[in-house]
């Protein structure tokens, strides 16, 4: 039988993996063809400084991904007032990215915050009313002891305490209400401002200035700075090389990075029979090339 043959006969290996975010995955076992050398098997050649020797490796393709994206909406509809950031920028946590027109909202926190003002100092003049009254009671009740006012004066100094009592209470419950009422209006105004919930860059604007925006209308999309991870899915007949902390060698964005296995799916997806694996990835060199989150990669992993 010619080697031909023999490769033509040779199964390959080829599922796409749809993995949750819309990230779509290929995971490819390449045969070794017994003619084949090491690097058109789909296995890198040995070198020491390496680790282990690449016949101990075996090679699928997967994803480069960041360890964190969003895509930023408003909480309340309005127009865009103005976009503060551009595409490619780098942003720190609490920046703020955008602001939405609220025309009427700042007129409205000044009343809240008139009334409030009032609802105080209401309270304030209670305090003082009470504390008028309960000297005055307090001279009845040294009165009536020494028989100069009758029952009813000193009755009456006591209701008066008491209902003054009660609208120190109303009083007090009516500032922290308008309070609340002010607070609720503050908090709105800051909804109003889309602001970065990580460090990280801009990698789309979907909208520009003037639009029209709502719950349902994504303004921003940030993915996070630092290290990357590799998704990527392997044969469940290759799961015994699989173990938390194995090495991996991933050949992506025109360079080569290691890292380790992070996480292991607990299950086996029933339509294709891949288990999807992600790996974290140490830093590039210093001045190597570093892959950007959706790059494609070769990942190698380490055999016992």
């Amino acid at each position: 039988m010619s080697p031909r043959s023999s490769r033509a006969r040779g199964p390959a290996l080829v599922i796409l993996l749809i993995v949750g975010g819309g990230a779509a995955l290929i995971a490819l076992r390449e045969p070794v063809s017994p003619t084949a050398p090491p690097h058109e098997a789909g296995l890198a050649a040995h070198d020491p400084s390496k680790g282990a020797p690449a016949s101990a490796a075996e090679g699928f393709v997967g994803v480069v991904l960041a360890r964190a994206s969003v895509e930023i909406a408003p909480r309340f509809e309005g127009r865009l007032r103005e976009i503060r950031v551009r595409l490619g920028d780098s942003v720190k946590e609490g920046d703020v990215l955008a602001v939405i027109d609220a025309p009427t909202l700042a007129s409205e926190i000044q009343v809240a915050s008139a009334v409030a003002a009032g609802a105080v100092a209401d309270r304030e003049r209670g305090v003082a009313e009470l504390s008028s009254l309960e000297e005055r009671l307090a001279r009845r009740q040294k009165l009536f002891a020494a028989g100069l006012v009758s029952q009813e004066d000193l009755s009456a100094a006591e209701y008066d305490v008491r209902f003054a009592r009660a609208r120190l209470l109303g009083a007090t419950a009516k500032v922290s209400e308008r309070r609340a009422e002010e607070s609720a209006l503050l908090s709105r105004r800051r909804d109003m401002e889309l602001r970065a919930p990580f460090s990280g860059k801009v990698v789309a604007r979907y909208v520009d200035t003037g639009a029209m925006v709502s719950t349902l209308t994504p303004v921003l999309r940030l993915i996070s700075d630092g290290a990357h991870f590799v998704r990527f899915a392997v044969p469940e007949d290759r799961r015994a090389r699989l173990s938390l902390g194995a090495r991996v060698r991933v050949l992506a964005g025109g360079g080569e990075l290691l890292g380790s296995i992070e996480q292991i799916a607990p299950e086996i997806d029933p339509a294709s029979r891949m288990i999807t694996v992600e790996a974290g990835l140490s830093p590039p060199p210093p001045g190597g090339p570093a892959p950007l989150a959706g790059d494609m990669a070769r990942v190698l992993v380490e055999g016992p």
